[in-house]
C-alpha cells in the first residue's frame, strides 16, 4: 500500500475527505521526523516507538572501485512495534473498531 493509497483507505474507513487526512499524516510524519531530529522517541500506545539509533564509524569498501571507505557515524531511525501490534499481525488479536466521523455542519 502506498501513501495514496493509504490516505484513500482511512478516508473511506472514517469519513472524513481525502484532504483532511492528507494533512493529518502529513503533519503526524513532520511531528515524527522532527522528535526524531531533536533526538527523543515518539511512543505510540498499542502501536509502537520510534527512536533514532547511533551507528558506529567503521570502515567498508566502495563496491564501484574496491578501494576502502571510512563510513562516518550518523544516527539511523527504528520502528519498535508493540506487543499489541505483533499480536494483531499474527492474527492473535482482532483489530480495533473505528468509528466513524460525525456528521459536520459545512459553512455557508
Amino acid at each position: 500500500m502506498n501513501k495514496a493509497e493509504f490516505v484513500k483507505e482511512i478516508s473511506n474507513t472514517t469519513g472524513y475527505t481525502e484532504k483532511v487526512v492528507q494533512n493529518t499524516i502529513n503533519a503526524a510524519f513532520n511531528i515524527i521526523q522532527a522528535t526524531l531530529a531533536k533526538g527523543d522517541n515518539v511512543e505510540l500506545k498499542n502501536f509502537g516507538v520510534f527512536k533514532i539509533t547511533d551507528v558506529a564509524e567503521r570502515s567498508g569498501i566502495n563496491p564501484q572501485t574496491k578501494e576502502p571507505v571510512i563510513v562516518p557515524d550518523h544516527k539511523r531511525p527504528h520502528f519498535s512495534a508493540s506487543s499489541v501490534f505483533k499480536e494483531i499481525v499474527n492474527n492473535k488479536r482482532p483489530l480495533p473498531e473505528i468509528k466513524k466521523a460525525p456528521a459536520v455542519a459545512k459553512a455557508e
